[in-house]
């Protein structure tokens, strides 16, 4: 088990938003549109080792899904698009 996934591994990451289409529309980078997209296929919310663990298959990128979400993550709670327990 790395360092990740023993600090942060069993909090959840739950989608606030219902409908995302219309941020899907909005002018925001893709890797922060691919988190969102696989929390929306997860029903909306996950553990964030498996929304590392699941994330590429939304992301076209070469950095690590768990470096996408930890410089997202942030950002995405300020934002309101998600929140983290």
């Amino acid at each position: 088990m790395d360092k990740f996934t023993e600090q942060h591994g069993a909090k959840v990451v739950k989608l606030k938003l219902k409908n995302i289409d219309e941020l899907m529309q909005a002018k925001l980078p893709p890797q922060m549109k691919g988190i969102v997209k696989c929390l929306h296929a997860n029903k909306g919310m996950l553990t964030q080792a498996d929304l590392v663990e699941k994330l590429p298959k939304h992301l076209a990128t070469v950095q690590t899904p768990k470096r996408i979400f930890m410089f997202y993550r942030k950002r995405m709670i300020e934002d309101g698009l998600i929140e983290v327990a």
